[in-house]
């Protein structure tokens, strides 16, 4: 384990990722980012990843959490409750993960507890801790909040670990999954190598930090292994392209195409191999009194069911 009373990033570290991360739209800085994120974390961290096989897959009988800390109550965005009904609706054994009830389905230690609470881990970043401790001790599927879930999702029983995977597109090849994983919707196997390494790192991270070295930690977490770890990236590799649209309603700078007109071939052609789209609720509300959307398409779906 690190030794509790290291320094951390040292100041020209915070700078250097700093800067990096402002250049990072520029395919060059960015490149130049993830290499030295990577080798910073690599260096300090990767004595602890498991090289051992994966001998289990997901498996048939898998939970499915959907994780939203306030609960459902009258506060909830509405497009957020019609993205819960539709995992309901089409999820395998459904479980509503809430602040309430997280501590009945995983141990997670009293040093990174305590960071949250006093605000040194945000909700974002403690929601990735939580969805690898409950892939790893039940393993299943974790689906985020803001998915639509088109269709039932019975792809990944095979795999000892699951997740959207894209063609590398310029929009993929800035982010370091470049497209071969998204962590909003993840399946792993129960005891998987992937979500064991994945909480070890971040475990010992925040024992030796306060700040976010980056955003997407998890997902640099991750590419660690990929790079570094045969197995691993076998693993990863055997996924195929699937959900082509996932991203087609979200995930589009300042034009998030569930506020254009509904149509109906179009969704059609979409839904025929995508089951799940990512949404958000973090829009403008305007959109909400439009009528034959997209958005209003989803969220009449769930009301008639």
């Amino acid at each position: 384990m690190p030794k509790k009373n290291s320094p951390g990033l040292s100041i020209f570290q915070k700078i250097l990722f700093g800067i990096l991360t402002g250049l990072s739209i520029f395919p060059v800085f960015n490149h130049l980012r993830n290499s030295v994120i990577v080798n910073y974390l690599r260096k300090r961290y990767f004595h602890l990843l498991s090289q051992e096989e994966d001998k289990n897959v997901i498996g048939n009988d898998y939970k499915t959490f959907v994780f939203w800390w306030d609960g459902i109550n009258e506060t909830t965005p509405v497009i957020i409750k019609t993205t819960i009904n539709s995992i309901k609706r089409n999820g395998k054994n459904v479980i509503l993960i809430t602040k309430n009830n997280y501590l009945s389905y995983v141990d997670i230690p009293d040093s990174i507890i305590s960071k949250f609470k006093n605000g040194i881990i945000d909700l974002t970043h403690f929601s990735d801790i939580l969805r690898c401790a409950l892939l790893y001790k039940y393993g299943g599927l974790w689906i985020d909040a803001t998915v639509y879930l088109n269709q039932p999702f019975d792809d990944i029983t095979k795999y000892h670990f699951y997740s959207p995977k894209q063609k590398s597109t310029f929009a993929n090849r800035v982010l370091v999954h470049r497209g071969k994983w998204f962590i909003y919707f993840m399946a792993a196997s129960k005891n998987s190598v992937i979500m064991r390494n994945c909480l070890n790192l971040h475990y010992s991270y925040w024992e030796e930090h306060d700040h976010l070295i980056c955003y997407f930690l998890l997902d640099y977490t991750i590419e660690i292994q990929y790079r570094y770890l045969q197995n691993i990236k076998s693993i990863i590799d055997k996924i195929p392209l699937n959900n082509k649209y996932v991203h087609k309603f979200c995930v589009v700078p300042f034009d998030l195409k569930f506020n254009h007109k509904y149509d109906d071939k179009k969704f059609k052609k979409y839904s025929a191999d995508t089951k799940a789209f990512k949404l958000t609720y973090k829009y403008n509300h305007k959109y909400d009194s439009l009528n034959n959307t997209y958005l209003q398409h989803f969220i009449d779906n769930e009301k008639s069911t």
